[in-house]
């Protein structure tokens, strides 16, 4: 091989590596933080809680419409769970889990909203207002959905939240 042909292969290469950089970059992203957080009240009481931030690290605007909590509710079987996977060609693991807006809850969640590049959107739900949201769960377990403009759906990681003893 002559050094052309090395040469070549170098441009094919890195060609190749910008047009998936900018094909990445022309997508906006965004994602979901879930922490245990604190809120100080109208009367001065320190409530606690669950903070929900809605980041968007890309470089472009998003636009939030909804944000739900989804938990588990019943638990399914494995012929529920294949089928599933046959009819909507989609994961099986979804099974048993409900969906719940927080709006429901009458916990304002801000939406719809647009976020702006290099920011957040934070929401505060309470114990309270968790505890009443999530009373139908059959595991201390949840995440939150977040729904965008298009109706495309991005879920956070599961999150662990104790319930007190009873």
């Amino acid at each position: 091989m002559e050094l052309t042909d090395y040469l070549a292969i170098y441009g094919a290469l890195l060609s190749s590596l910008v047009f998936l950089w900018s094909a990445k970059q022309a997508r906006p992203s965004y994602r979901i933080r879930l922490t245990f957080a604190t809120d100080s009240a109208v009367g001065g009481k320190t409530r606690v809680g669950v903070g929900i931030s809605v980041q968007n690290p890309s470089s472009h605007q998003i636009h939030i419409s909804n944000v739900s909590f989804f938990y588990p509710f019943r638990r399914p079987t494995m012929w529920e769970r294949l089928t599933q996977m046959m009819r909507y060609k989609i994961s099986p693991f979804g099974v048993g889990w409900a969906h719940s807006s927080l709006s429901l809850h009458q916990v304002d969640d801000g939406c719809p909203t647009s976020i702006e590049p290099g920011k957040s959107h934070w929401i505060f739900v309470s114990e309270e207002d968790l505890q009443k949201a999530l009373s139908d769960a059959t595991a201390p377990h949840f995440r939150v959905v977040v729904q965008d403009a298009l109706w495309r759906n991005k879920y956070s990681e599961k999150f662990v939240y104790p319930r007190p003893p009873a």
